[in-house]
């Protein structure tokens, strides 16, 4: 009797790893795995997002700046002739700086 069991122990381990590889194969197939955070999925969210937070960086730049650049467009000098010094000073820098071009 000993050798029978021990000759049936090898084919029911066998089925039994059948059954469960099933069993798993169709819980998963039902419940899908979350993908992960490195896929190609998130790289592009991830550059979508920074290029986003780069436009908003620009447009506000150019928002505080706009008055300058209209300015050195046509040519218009403030006060003592340094273009720099009053749109560094609005935005607390009160050093003077040279602007090339601009005497």
């Amino acid at each position: 009797m000993g050798d029978v069991l021990l000759a049936l122990c090898i084919p029911l381990t066998v089925c039994a790893g059948g059954i469960y590889a099933v069993c798993e194969s169709w819980w998963r197939r039902g419940r899908p795995a979350t993908p992960p955070p490195y896929s190609h999925a998130a790289a592009r969210l991830a550059e979508r997002e920074m290029l986003v937070a780069a436009e908003e960086v620009v447009a506000e730049a150019y928002a505080r700046l706009a008055a300058f650049y209209e300015e050195a467009a046509h040519g218009h000098v403030h006060g003592d002739g340094d273009v720099h010094a009053q749109v560094h000073g609005s935005l607390g820098d009160n050093r003077r700086r040279e602007v090339p071009g601009h005497v």
